[in-house]
Order: C-alpha cells, then sequence, then structure tokens
C-alpha cells in the first residue's frame, strides 16, 4: 500500500498513513501519551493538528500541512 496521504483519503485513512510515514522517519519519536486529539481540520477533512496528551497535559504536538492535495509538511512541537 502505498503511503502517500492524498486529501481524498478521508481523515481515517489519511491520518493512518502519516502515522506510518511519521513512523519511518529516523529521529521522530512521541512521549508515553494516553490520549490523541485530532483538530483543525481543512475544508477537505484532512487532520491539521494532532496532539498527544498524558493525563490531560500535552507531551507533543504534530502539525500537518497539505498542498494540492498531498501531506507537504509535518512539524512536531
Amino acid at each position: 500500500m502505498d503511503d502517500t496521504p492524498f486529501i481524498n483519503d478521508g481523515a481515517d485513512t489519511s491520518l493512518r498513513k502519516t502515522v506510518s510515514l511519521l513512523n519511518k522517519m529516523v529521529g521522530f519519536s512521541v512521549p508515553p501519551y494516553d490520549e490523541i486529539l485530532l483538530s483543525n481540520y481543512d475544508v477537505n477533512g484532512n487532520v491539521g493538528t494532532v496532539s498527544y496528551r498524558l493525563n490531560g497535559n500535552v507531551v507533543a504536538t504534530i502539525t500537518l500541512t497539505y498542498t494540492a492535495g498531498k501531506l507537504t509538511s509535518v512539524l512536531k512541537n
């Protein structure tokens, strides 16, 4: 399966593909968490922000940017 997220994938498939890509990236890691919040959806239903929380506190935030239907940027804060 191609891991490239596209706008017409729908939010769930796009997020699954994005997580798969992030897991393959060298140096990308998220501290322990017990909750994931998805927010800032664009007009096409793509997730813009993924917040990882532990006991209600944000431990990492991922910002996703799409251009022409493809994921073009991932920023971890």
